[in-house]
């Protein structure tokens, strides 16, 4: 999509969706070849730019489970970078007593972005004792 509407994606947006529960072959994120971090940095940067997180919000649907690649923990961190509504899901879970441990695979995914802002995650929410969804306002 970046490269068919580079023209007219190039300027914050209002709402941005990210693809397929955040997962590495939807949204791309984490490429190993400098270059193409950059471009996606860039991309990022257009379209939801560090700037705008007075007024931009994200909520992610995820699940840690038959799929390892979903959700990238480092790519939500950066997009909570950006964004105003986030948690450090660190300190949520210390405060709620609940062990690190209990987030599936945490030690290999999820462990170097926890203590991070996130955009609000279903996943993690649950965890901390919402009923599976996560309302989101948006103002105009």
């Amino acid at each position: 999509m970046w490269n068919l509407r580079k023209g007219k994606l190039n300027g914050a947006l209002a709402f941005l969706k990210i693809g397929h529960h955040g997962s590495v072959n939807a949204t791309p994120w984490g490429q190993t070849q400098a270059a193409n971090k950059g471009e996606l940095l860039a991309i990022l940067d257009a379209i939801l730019p560090v700037g705008s997180k007075a007024k931009a919000k994200a909520v992610v649907s995820t699940e840690r489970g038959r799929f390892e690649t979903i959700p990238r923990s480092d790519l939500l961190a950066e997009i909570g970078r950006r964004v105003a509504n986030t948690k450090t899901y660190a300190t949520e879970f210390k405060q709620a007593g609940i062990a690190n441990s209990n987030v599936p695979k945490f030690a290999k995914f999820e462990k170097a972005s926890f203590d991070k802002p996130q955009p609000l995650r279903i996943d993690l929410e649950r965890m901390l004792g919402s009923e599976g969804f996560v309302d989101l306002e948006i103002d105009a």
